[in-house]
């Protein structure tokens, strides 16, 4: 029994001596990161030996090709070698999961994740040196005929989210963002969009959004089509992106705004001497912190066609917490009568029309040009495989119940074509609220072309739209249509 002692105490102590030689790893649990985030792999790793720390002195043997543009688990391993050249190696576990920030945000895997869209536009795209140069040719008449964007992103109710973009433009063309629910039409979750007019060097653009409810496919889109007069191209527009990051951010509570309307209606032009700090105060507490207000967002002075614009005014405290408020800006058209278009006679080019080519669904491919002589051309160079895959179409006119109007149009082709002119409801799923003038014949000289019907209810913003694409299957490309005239009438007026 003696014996028997005697060995476990040598054993005991032998134990100790292996254990006072050991390297002891801190750190190591597993490491959970929301897809797209930075990450520095040595962050919080340390390792001790004889109570000397030798964390300055680890390395990573082998990262596992670890990326967190790419959800999945990763093995990282770490050595440290210590005085004596006696090496420990530790392992750890990275799991990338998606979250609330896109991938490849700062386009280290060139153009992975990310899709330009241009239903109203033109422009392409290329990543060089790990920046996305974007080539605009035309940025249309809406914000969204230009879109780099991304889906499967996550938001959780009642999170906010900073949205950054570092970007430039030596034309001085402008971006803003916006978070769109693929699971719902699309719609917007943002409340319009907070543009801003970038310049040569790299500024950084700030968006926040509180979540609504939780989304588990969100959209994120940079839009790049025609928010402000500069997005005019007259020749081509340039952008460069360097990176596009979003993160959950603490918004610190008792801070009251004060001094303006949350929400506005205002006329295309009559904003030309709004001053966005004129009356606004900003309060936290009973402590009055106005002197540190940020105002992101610009609105415009004249718009092409309607939408809301944003402002956010911003407070940023030292511990790293926000404070914000939306100022909405309703932007319309004028035009003499609620039924009516705005714009119907081209005398503005495009004003108060969109240029609408769906490449989500098909192929289609115009170039929309205003003849800056009362008319404007449409060259469909690609008429896709359904009519609405090209459109010229406006959706503002307010019909009554009971009142019987026509659609006129007056037309002309390049060579004979065929399209199609409807009038439909777009709150109520593009349900027809006339029947669809179809495979209307459009001659080399000038062809009128006319849809009267009566209302069956009233309608808020009726959508009339001539469809360019493939109507019926035989329809060619590469033929130019040129319009006059574009008018909703109101019959005995």
């Amino acid at each position: 029994m003696k014996k028997i002692m005697v060995l476990m105490l040598l054993l005991f102590l032998t134990g100790c001596n292996t254990n006072k030689d050991d390297f002891i790893w801190e750190g190591l649990e597993e490491k959970v990161i929301i897809r797209g985030d930075d990450i520095d792999l040595l962050e919080g790793i340390s390792v001790l030996k004889k109570d000397k720390d030798l964390s300055d002195k680890i390395v990573v043997k082998d990262d596992d090709e670890i990326s967190t543009h790419l959800a999945g688990g990763y093995t990282v391993t770490y050595e440290v070698t210590d005085d004596n050249g006696k090496k420990s190696e530790a392992k750890k576990t990275f799991i990338v999961q998606v979250g609330h920030n896109v991938a490849n945000g700062n386009f280290e895997l060139d153009r992975f994740g990310w899709t330009l869209d241009v239903p109203g536009g033109q422009a392409t795209m290329n990543v060089e040196n790990g920046k996305m140069n974007i080539e605009i040719g035309s940025s249309g008449t809406a914000w969204w005929a230009i879109q780099l964007k991304q889906e499967n992103v996550v938001f959780q109710a009642g999170k906010v989210y900073k949205l950054t973009v570092q970007a430039s433009s030596p034309e001085g063309h402008s971006l803003a963002a916006g978070y769109e629910d693929p699971n719902n039409g699309f719609r917007m979750l943002n409340p319009g969009f907070q543009t801003m007019k970038l310049n040569e060097t790299m500024q950084t653009y700030e968006m926040y959004y509180r979540a609504a409810a939780n989304f588990s496919n969100v959209k994120v889109a940079i839009y790049l089509g025609h928010m402000l007069p500069s997005d005019k191209v007259v020749d081509t527009h340039h952008i460069t992106i360097e990176k596009i990051y979003i993160e959950e951010v603490t918004v610190k509570g008792s801070t009251t705004f004060s001094g303006y309307e949350p929400r506005v209606q205002a006329g295309s032009g009559s904003l030309n001497t709004l001053d966005p700090l004129e009356g606004v105060s900003v309060k936290h507490g009973t402590t009055d912190i106005t002197n540190h207000l940020i105002v992101l967002g610009e609105v415009p002075k004249e718009i092409m066609i309607e939408g809301s614009y944003y402002i956010t005014y911003l407070i940023k405290f030292e511990d790293g917490s926000v404070s914000y408020s939306i100022r909405r800006f309703d932007m319309v058209l004028s035009k003499d009568h609620p039924y009516e278009v705005v714009n119907g006679d081209f005398d503005l080019g495009f004003t108060g029309w969109i240029q609408d080519v769906n490449q989500t669904n098909g192929t289609g491919k115009a170039e929309f040009i205003d003849n800056e002589d009362g008319t404007v051309s449409i060259l469909v160079s690609n008429v896709s495989s359904a009519g609405w895959h090209i459109q010229l179409q406006q959706a503002s006119s307010q019909l009554k119940q009971g009142e019987t109007y026509t659609v006129k149009l007056i037309i002309k082709a390049s060579e004979e074509r065929q399209v199609d002119l409807e009038v439909v409801d777009p709150s109520s799923g593009f349900s027809e609220i006339a029947p669809t003038l179809k495979g209307a014949t459009v001659e080399t000289e000038w062809t009128t072309l006319e849809l009267t019907f009566t209302a069956d209810k009233d309608y808020g913003n009726a959508k009339v739209g001539l469809l360019l694409g493939n109507v019926d299957g035989l329809q060619m490309n590469n033929i130019t249509v040129i319009i006059d005239y574009f008018q909703v009438i109101l019959e005995g007026k």
